[in-house]
């Protein structure tokens, strides 16, 4: 027989949110251009865009040129707190000579703590490319924030 499951904050009556505390979700851009000429290496980082203090990351959009012209460029993607949290790793998409969009794909963002300071996500590159490394494109982040509500601790 199916069992019916409750999260604590409906068992205990607690609304998500209430008419003074909005859900709105904010969207922010971070866009870099890769310059001409300097491809990307092993451990380089690009710093793409900020979260804000006390927000609840709930999704973003990554838009990739084609990072390498063969199959061995692996990248990932964190924030930069003091605890920095893996929001994708092992990630091969902009392979093959070919661009791709990559969207939220575990529940790390979401569950991430929220935190009294700004972080930074970033890209990094993991392992090199062992093609052709893109020496030009435009690599962006779109992601998508609200504050958190009353049941979300603040650390």
């Amino acid at each position: 027989m199916a069992t019916a499951y409750a999260s604590p904050q409906v068992a205990a009556n607690w609304p998500s949110i209430n008419a003074c505390e909005g859900g709105e979700i904010i969207a922010a851009r971070g866009v870099y251009d890769i310059a001409s000429g300097s491809a990307f290496v092993i451990n380089d980082t690009v710093d793409l865009v900020k979260l804000p203090a006390q927000a609840v990351l709930t999704d973003y959009i990554i838009e990739l040129p084609a990072l390498d012209s063969s199959t061995g460029v692996v990248w990932s993607l964190l924030t930069t707190d003091s605890s920095p949290v893996t929001l994708e790793s092992g990630q091969t998409s902009g392979r093959s000579g070919a661009g791709a969009l990559v969207r939220m794909s575990t529940v790390t963002g979401p569950q991430r703590a929220v935190v009294n300071t700004d972080v930074n996500i970033r890209f990094k590159i993991t392992t090199a490319a062992t093609g052709t490394a893109a020496t030009t494109g435009t690599l962006a982040i779109t992601i998508f924030y609200r504050p958190p509500q009353r049941n979300e601790h603040v650390g």
